[in-house]
């Protein structure tokens, strides 16, 4: 496997711009553009479960809400309170 020099790559306060993509067929991870879907991993249950990543189930609610909450911060968060414009910004 590739060395990964940062885990983590995303600051805590944007949406994250890249991610780690695991390439099954070279077995690295490769630094990807975009946000990474939502979702787990069942564990695999082949032979080979040393090299069986398993199946990833997608999580459609959490991406969803992201792409709403997205939608609200470009348009500059409309209905909310004076207070929570303010705590926002801080």
């Amino acid at each position: 496997m590739a060395k990964i020099d940062q885990l983590i790559i995303s600051s805590p306060y944007v949406e994250p711009k890249d991610h780690w993509k695991y390439n099954y067929n070279k077995q690295t991870f490769e630094r990807t553009p975009g946000r990474r879907s939502a979702g787990y991993f069942i564990a695999g249950q082949g032979t080979n479960q040393y090299n069986d990543i398993g199946q990833f189930i997608p999580l459609p609610l959490v991406n969803e809400i992201r792409n709403r909450v997205k939608t609200w911060r470009e348009n500059n968060y409309p209905g909310i309170t004076g207070i929570t414009r303010k705590l926002l910004n801080h």
